[in-house]
């Protein structure tokens, strides 16, 4: 019954450790039972992301090359990364064949936001 519940209610489960929507974690084990507050991001402030992820001056550069008819190869030297990256991201973020630098940003940042929803 336990289990019913809480896939009805979204909450996700991995060991002793159930993850609710809304970020909360609780953890049973040795210790107790304690809560904490999962955040992804910080208020006002811009998320500090690794240098293996794009950016928006990255997708914003890529935008430009596409205008101007550069090849992937020169706009992925303009950024500093591989030219797979670059056609990874034209092909994945593209919305029926036009690349929306500040949409795919969005998009890229809700892809990496933890924790994620269980799939089931």
């Amino acid at each position: 019954m336990r289990t019913a519940r809480d896939w009805r209610d979204g909450i996700g489960k991995i060991g002793d450790t159930r993850v609710r929507p809304d970020g909360t974690v609780i953890e049973y084990g040795d210790s107790g039972r304690y809560t904490q507050s999962v955040n992804t991001t910080v208020a006002g402030a811009a998320a500090v992301i690794n240098d293996r992820y794009l950016t928006l001056p990255d997708r914003l550069v890529i935008a430009d090359g596409l205008l101007n008819g550069l090849t992937l190869t020169a706009i992925a030297a303009l950024i500093g990364k591989h030219k797979s990256t670059v056609s990874r991201e034209i092909g994945t973020r593209s919305v029926g064949g036009l690349y929306l630098p500040y949409q795919a940003d969005r998009v890229a940042m809700a892809d990496r936001a933890r924790p994620k929803s269980p799939n089931w």
